[in-house]
């Protein structure tokens, strides 16, 4: 056998069966961790012209396409704003509408997240079980009369250090991982809450036709929330 792999081997070992689960986790971290990276930035992927049609569409109150627009698009954002849109011809409040499709894409999005965190919190709890493990076989080792006493203490001390310490090389990506994912669902709240503005200020263009758009684009004081709608950096 390879002597890279020699050394790799007897480490394995010396962790015992503990390692297989914490092995198992440390696969389940980085799955999840990629499904949820790539469901977030999927989700800010908006198309090059969003910004633009949201303006003109939105803003002008001129919103008869955009339904079907949006729903050629793919990703949650335009598909909540289309269904906000839609609900107007029921009578419905779009904000509402919008804010209950964003507060359903959001917690979908987020469900691979609490996983994650999940698995990371269990990889240090298998390696303090691996810890009290071999402590219990080194107390035991130093119990014995036998003339392997010296043995089972060392296998024992080394079962407990090995599977802590990769427990804990486990997990602490893992809580790393969890942070950097949460970034990015405050970023897609963000979009959310830009397009969601959108939406206000095509309520308020509602009330209040006589509102110059001439400046569109740009933010108006006597329209609140008239912000450009576009996916973060």
């Amino acid at each position: 056998m390879s002597e890279t792999l020699l050394p790799i081997l007897d480490y394995w070992k010396t962790g015992g069966l503990l390692l297989i689960p914490i092995a198992g986790v440390c696969f389940g971290i980085w799955a999840y961790f990629f499904k949820a990276r790539r469901a977030l930035l999927g989700a800010l992927a908006l198309p090059p012209d969003f910004e633009r049609r949201m303006e003109a569409g939105v803003v002008q109150g001129k919103t008869a396409e955009l339904p079907a627009w949006l729903d050629a698009q793919t990703g949650v954002i335009p598909g909540a704003v289309a269904c906000a849109l839609r609900s107007r011809a029921g009578g419905q409040d779009p904000v509402a509408v919008f804010d209950d499709a964003a507060a359903f894409a959001v917690s979908r999005l987020t469900r691979d997240i609490v996983i994650l965190a999940a698995l990371a919190a269990v990889a240090p709890l298998i390696g303090l079980l691996g810890t009290v493990t071999g402590m219990i076989q080194t107390f035991q080792g130093v119990a014995a009369t036998s003339a392997g006493t010296t043995g089972e203490v060392a296998a024992g001390i080394g079962q407990a250090l090995v599977t802590t310490q990769v427990g804990l090389f486990v997990a602490i990506p893992g809580v790393l991982a969890v942070a950097r994912l949460n970034r990015i669902v405050e970023e897609v709240r963000t979009a959310f809450d830009q397009c969601r503005n959108h939406l206000l200020a095509l309520a308020r263009h509602e009330k209040h036709p006589a509102i110059d758009t001439a400046g569109r684009g740009q933010p108006r004081p006597d329209v609140p929330g008239s912000m450009p709608c576009r996916s973060p950096a």
